[in-house]
């Protein structure tokens, strides 16, 4: 789904990730990814097509549903994007605060891929905020993940 979005395919994306959600309800059992997972991609989709506003309100509603069902794996999810909508917006603070907790939850449930890339985002954030020692702290706990890149976010050429 997210490749889509990549190269620019928006509207391709969007259906994917409407026909993911809507398929992953009827599947019980033996699927990986969470169900809010097509609903995150549908965030990154439309961050991708600058419709941050949008968005980081799907984010955020979907952050909220996540912490009233007690659903760690999707407050991550979302407070991770949360967290890039807010630096992307300039809001360095608050994109720290959610990629923060965004890391916690994805060491908490053993996702290390996706504590990576939250890790990134706090990076960022406490860069950009002139918190070198917070950064710094997390670029060591980056390293001693020791995974390869991961292109989600990235443009490979």
């Amino acid at each position: 789904m997210l490749f889509r979005s990549k190269v620019g395919r928006i509207e391709e994306a969007l259906a994917a990730a409407e026909r993911g959600a809507a398929a992953h309800g009827p599947l019980s059992g033996g699927y990986d990814w969470h169900p809010c997972f097509s609903v995150w991609v549908r965030c990154e989709t439309l961050a991708r097509a600058g419709r941050l506003r949008e968005a980081a309100n799907l984010a955020n509603e979907q952050y909220l549903e996540g912490l009233a069902a007690g659903s760690p794996e999707a407050r991550a999810h979302f407070a991770w994007h949360a967290a890039r909508a807010a630096v992307e917006r300039g809001q360095v603070r608050t994109g720290a605060r959610y990629a923060r907790e965004a890391v916690t939850l994805y060491g908490q449930l053993g996702r290390p891929v996706f504590q990576r890339g939250a890790q990134i985002i706090l990076v960022l954030a406490d860069s950009l905020a002139r918190n070198s020692l917070s950064a710094q702290s997390t670029l060591a706990d980056l390293d001693q993940l020791d995974l390869e890149p991961v292109l989600w976010q990235e443009t490979d050429l």
